[in-house]
């Protein structure tokens, strides 16, 4: 008996391993792109979402799973950033860059001015937040990593002279 392997409805919408496709192009399966892959306004993956090549995404990339996951082995460009609300995990094999497109760390955070990492512990009060800095502006004890509170006190500074400050920004002796 022959089989029907690909199906295209009066519509316009193309099957493959499906005989009613709901979409303009419906897959049922495990679909393989070697070239480029365009998405004009939204995707939407119901389970894992993988890249193994380059990926440059212009919007948010949202998972609310607790099932799915995305896995991103080659190059991926975030222009408005990554977002989870489910329980599962995204992981990124190699080095990730931010503000860098070019990290040579696991953990690349690249500004021309001032560097930051916001650490909160749940909620919006800042109370519950730590700010970790670094302050580059130019050559000497200007230079610093500085640790804050939620009000922006900085509480601790490593200086670019070793030495390290509790309380002041500017220390000057080693401790």
């Amino acid at each position: 008996a022959a089989t029907n392997r690909m199906t295209i409805l009066n519509n316009g919408n193309v099957g493959i391993g499906t005989s009613t496709p709901a979409y303009a192009f419906d897959v049922a399966g495990t679909a393989r792109f070697s070239g480029g892959l365009t998405f004009g306004s939204s995707a939407s993956v119901s389970t894992n979402f993988e890249i193994g090549g380059y990926a440059s995404i212009s919007s948010v990339i949202t998972q609310n799973s607790s099932t799915a996951s995305n896995s991103f082995a080659g190059s991926l460009d975030l222009a408005k950033g990554l977002r989870q609300t489910g329980t599962s995990a995204n992981y990124f094999t190699g080095n990730l860059g931010i503000g860098t497109t070019s990290p040579s760390n696991l953990l690349d955070i690249y500004s021309t001015a001032t560097a930051s990492m916001d650490i909160w512990s749940g909620g919006t009060s800042t109370d519950k937040k730590f700010t970790i800095r670094s302050n580059y502006q130019g050559l000497g004890t200007s230079e610093r990593l500085s640790f804050l509170n939620g009000a922006g006190t900085e509480l601790m500074t490593v200086a670019s002279t070793g030495y390290v400050g509790i309380g002041t920004p500017a220390p000057t002796a080693k401790l």
